[in-house]
C-alpha cells in the first residue's frame, strides 16, 4: 500500500486496512450498474481482465497496475456476492504461503527448472513443426458452439474468444492467460486471429452485398 496520503485507496477506506468496506462496495457497485452476478459470467470477466493484466506486462496494451486494480476488483465482486469475507480470502493465501515456502513440489505441479528459463524452447519441448500442426492447435483451444454476449464472443464453456473492447478497433483477440503456458504461445494465439479473419471473409462473401 502507498505511503501517498492522497492515494485513491486511502480515500475510500480511510486507511490501508482495503478488507473493511471495499467488497461490499464492489458488490453494490455491480448492481447499481446492472453487471450479472451469475458466477459464470463473473468468471469471465475475471479471466478477460486476468488476460488483459498479463498483455499490459508484457507492453501490448494497458497500465500493468491498473490492470491489476481491475483484476481484484472482479474477484472481490466473486467472493463477496458468494459470502466468502474478503479477510478470509488473504488469510487463506498467506497460509499456502508458508505451505509452499516450505514443502518439496508435489505430483503434477507446473515449474521450470533454471536451466530451462534462459534458453529458448526447442523444437522437442513443443515447437509446431507445420502450419497444419498450428492449425490444430488452435482449433483445440476452443469448442463451439460460440455465442456473442456483452461483447465478447465465449465458446461453449465460457472461454472468451474475442472482445470488441480496443481502442479504434473492430475487436482483439483474446485468451493470452491460458494461451501462454502452452507451446509456441504467440504463433498460437496469432492462428487463432487468423481464423477469424477467415471466417468472417467467408461469411461477408456468402452473405455480404
Amino acid at each position: 500500500m502507498t505511503n501517498d496520503k492522497n492515494s485513491a485507496a486511502d480515500k475510500i477506506v480511510g486507511s490501508t486496512d482495503l478488507l473493511g468496506e471495499l467488497p461490499a462496495r464492489v458488490v453494490a457497485m455491480c448492481k447499481q450498474r446492472g453487471w450479472s452476478m451469475h458466477w459464470t459470467h463473473r468468471g469471465a470477466y475475471l479471466h478477460l481482465e486476468a488476460s488483459e493484466l498479463i498483455e499490459a506486462i508484457r507492453g501490448k496494451h494497458g497500465d500493468p497496475a491498473e490492470e491489476a486494480g481491475d483484476v481484484l476488483l472482479v474477484l472481490m465482486s466473486i467472493t463477496e456476492y458468494a459470502g466468502i469475507p474478503f479477510w478470509k480470502v488473504v488469510d487463506k493465501a498467506v497460509a499456502k504461503l508458508i505451505h509452499l515456502e516450505n514443502a518439496p513440489h508435489y505430483p503434477g505441479e507446473e515449474y521450470t527448472p533454471n536451466a530451462l528459463m534462459s534458453r529458448p524452447a526447442t523444437k522437442s519441448e513443443g515447437q509446431y513443426d507445420s502450419k497444419a500442426l498450428l492449425c490444430t492447435a488452435a482449433l483445440e483451444l476452443y469448442k463451439p458452439p460460440f455465442r456473442f454476449e456483452h461483447g465478447y464472443i465465449l465458446d461453449v464453456d465460457s472461454r472468451i474468444v474475442y472482445d470488441n473492447e480496443g481502442v479504434d478497433t473492430m475487436g482483439r483477440v483474446r485468451g493470452w492467460g491460458r494461451i501462454q503456458y502452452l507451446p509456441n504461445p504467440e504463433a498460437l494465439q496469432d492462428k487463432v486471429g487468423e481464423m477469424i479473419a477467415e471466417a468472417l471473409n467467408d461469411f461477408w462473401k456468402k452473405h455480404g452485398a
